[in-house]
């Protein structure tokens, strides 16, 4: 299951239109191996974290579907 947002922005003069798709996963291990050409850092947080944490108005509006998945899903979750 994954979630979508699209949007444009501007850089150089130049106008770009960016979809960016979010994937829902569960884990069965915390742990992450970073692999710096992709991520330079990540942390583990619950959803009011996360929402205080996160700025873009777009990514907050992808967390708070997100949540409402798996909330509608329950303690059965399972994305696939």
């Amino acid at each position: 299951m994954y979630f979508t947002e699209k949007y444009d922005f501007e850089e150089n003069g130049k106008r770009y239109e960016k979809q960016v798709k979010y994937f829902v996963a569960l884990i069965q291990n915390p742990e992450v191996k970073i692999l710096k050409s992709e991520l330079q850092n990540y942390k583990w947080l619950n959803f009011d974290d996360a929402m205080k944490l996160i700025t873009y108005q777009g990514a907050k509006n992808i967390l708070k579907k997100v949540q409402k998945y798996i909330n509608k899903k329950g303690t059965n979750f399972h994305p696939f």
